[in-house]
């Protein structure tokens, strides 16, 4: 899962109150954002998108070396087990082939636990950097949504894309000012070349488990 798949409900807390300019006595400037909206279509988000693909590739890359080590070890000691039951051979001979072949299955176990803890680990460490990433992308634009405001005179901010427990929408009717394109417009503005665009997607690591 992405970025935009973990977003937290930081995201879609309702009502952002910020502190605004001064407005005159009994006014109430309120504008909305669809902050859900805004996050998806930052340049900073489609970076670390893109961030965490390359991140999910090298795992991959990994987790497919692990594989073809265990299916290897797998086939050597499936091998091993059926040349120490060869009845022709000597019993000596037999013997031999056994020990070679619990020797090769202990390698193979290990090799087994390696492979699970690998998995293990890239699951988590991917689920931490999207954490983080999330967490430092939706700061940085509360503070853009409160100096616009600011700047604006908004006594409110509005999110838009806030939902209730049951998944409604919060607000049914809404007529104020949605400055959702503006503000991306401008943050987009200082993006560097190529920063918008997407990467094709790859499946995560699988999680923890056995190992088939």
């Amino acid at each position: 899962m992405n970025v935009r798949m973990l977003l937290m409900a930081a995201l879609v807390a309702g009502t952002v109150s910020l502190t605004a300019a001064p407005a005159p006595a009994g006014t109430l400037r309120v504008a909305g954002v669809d902050l859900k909206k805004l996050f998806e279509n930052y340049w900073r988000t489609k970076q670390a998108n893109n961030n965490l693909q390359n991140q999910r590739e090298e795992m991959l890359k990994e987790r497919n070396a692990y594989t073809d080590r265990l299916k290897k070890a797998d086939e050597e000691y499936r091998k091993l087990l059926e040349a120490a039951n060869d009845q022709v051979i000597s019993a000596e001979e037999r013997n031999k082939r056994k020990k070679a072949a619990e020797e090769k299955l202990v390698e193979l176990k290990q090799i087994e636990g390696a492979t699970e803890t690998f998995l293990r680990n890239a699951a988590s460490t991917l689920q931490e950097t999207e954490a983080r990433m999330r967490n430092n992308i939706v700061k940085e634009l509360r503070e853009a949504i409160a100096a616009k405001a600011k700047v604006a005179g908004y006594t409110l901010v509005i999110d838009l894309s806030a939902d209730t427990p049951v998944g409604t929408q919060v607000f049914l009717y809404a007529a104020i000012e949605d400055i959702t394109d503006t503000l991306t417009a401008e943050l987009n503005a200082k993006a560097p070349p190529g920063a918008l665009d997407d990467r094709p997607r790859t499946n995560a690591p699988p999680p923890a488990g056995k190992s088939k």
